[in-house]
């Protein structure tokens, strides 16, 4: 859920081209809409990676699956 408003927020960001209408010609080289998109982007892969992370551990555990289902 969270990477999705991530996701929704860096397009409208993007689309929108938020700062760069509000201060033409001062954000060229930093903080301009598509440098903040990049920033977005690793705020959403890191929740992502959270729960991989999670999954992962919780696979090795072995409790994941039951028997009867890696005998089939």
């Amino acid at each position: 859920m969270i990477k999705d408003a991530f996701s929704i927020v860096g397009v409208c960001i993007g689309a929108l081209k938020i700062p760069e209408k509000w201060c033409p010609g001062s954000l060229d080289f930093c903080f301009n809409s598509h440098n903040i998109m990049h920033i977005i982007v690793v705020m959403a892969v890191y929740p992502m990676h959270q729960s991989t992370v999670k999954d992962l551990l919780w696979m090795n555990r072995g409790q994941c699956c039951s028997k009867s289902e890696h005998a089939e």
